[in-house]
């Protein structure tokens, strides 16, 4: 009696056991389908970010040469500024000899004039 209750439940679990079988593989077969989805879904990612990458560092390396360019640029216009300053520095001390000379110039008439004036008299 037992091995035949025994048999009648085994024969009734079968189709149970047997759809859960079922429902295993289709659950497995699912949850393959997701993780490619997913796996390709990533790599779609990956692609996007590595091209977003390739765009930023394309337009950073544009801006450091700007900013290369600005900081010759730079230099330059201080180097400029120190000759222009320099220059100025040399006018002035050129400027002041012309002054000189010609306050010499005006000492040198005055003097003649005076003397010219006393002679004539």
């Amino acid at each position: 009696m037992i091995k035949t209750l025994r048999s009648v439940i085994q024969e009734e679990l079968q189709p149970i056991r047997q759809e859960i079988q079922e429902f295993q593989q289709e659950i497995r077969q699912e949850m393959q389908e997701f993780q490619q989805e997913i796996r390709q879904e990533m790599q779609e990612v990956r692609q996007e970010l590595q091209e977003f990458q390739h765009e930023v560092r394309q337009e950073l390396q544009q801006v450091n040469g700007r900013l290369d360019r600005l900081e010759q640029g730079q230099k330059k216009l201080e180097q400029g500024q120190k000759k222009l300053q320099k220059d100025v520095t040399d006018i002035k001390k050129q400027l002041k000899g012309v002054w000189e000379d010609i306050q010499r110039l005006d000492k040198r008439l005055t003097t003649q004039e005076e003397r010219a004036v006393r002679t004539v008299r």
